[in-house]
């Protein structure tokens, strides 16, 4: 079997077709290196900060971008606007909101069920990780809402304006429960989730709005 140039040897070979091959490697000692094509380690690198964040259990970071609805696209730092646009869309009946109105912040989704007139998630399967320490917070920088529409509602606008308020807690209808709080640069915004489903699991439920 070919060894690479630092001793390691290819355990695992994906083809992509017409893209490349991602190949897992393993070294003597045991650790796991992967070599990804070009195009994909050009998508990485950007992200990799926050990805030792992942595999290290520590707050995830929403995606680069955040997206309302399926269609209007915002950077991540600029969550607070894209949380705005979402609610004023909600509440103003628009319908590049109100045709699918969820908001996806990477490996997480915040749907709203209009006919129920609450909320649920889905979540992408991710590593576990260690649990928010609540006591870092004060109890006057936390707000727990949902799963009712208007309380969900209520408690984003206020997390979004309320400099005071540092995370709010989210109780879904379909169980679990979405944390997201701010960090220490305005543009930063962390999130953690418990019992969220992933798509595939509300598919199988026999969800049809998923």
């Amino acid at each position: 079997m070919k060894v690479n140039e630092t001793g390691e040897y290819p355990i695992i070979l994906i083809y992509l077709s017409g893209y490349g091959r991602i190949t897992c490697f393993a070294a003597r000692n045991g650790s796991l290196s992967i070599s990804l094509p070009t195009w994909c380690r050009s998508v990485v690198v950007e992200s990799a900060p926050r990805r030792s964040k992942m595999l290290s259990n520590l707050p995830r970071e929403v995606a680069r971008e955040i997206q309302i609805s399926g269609q209007t696209n915002f950077a991540a730092n600029r969550w607070r606007e894209a949380i705005l646009y979402y609610l004023f869309g909600v509440w103003g009946d628009k319908s590049e909101v109100m045709y699918r109105p969820k908001i996806h912040l990477g490996p997480i989704t915040l749907r709203l069920n209009p006919s129920a007139e609450t909320y649920y998630a889905h979540a992408v399967p991710l590593l576990p990780e260690d649990e928010l320490n609540l006591s870092l917070f004060s109890s006057e920088e936390m707000i727990s809402v949902g799963p009712r529409q208007t309380e969900v509602e209520t408690g984003l606008i206020r997390f979004v304006k309320n400099g005071r308020i540092k995370l709010i807690t989210i109780h879904l209808d379909n169980g679990g429960l979405l944390r997201l709080w701010k960090g220490n640069r305005r543009g930063d915004l962390f999130l953690q989730s418990w019992g969220v489903p992933s798509m595939m699991e509300l598919v199988r439920s026999g969800d049809s709005s998923a």
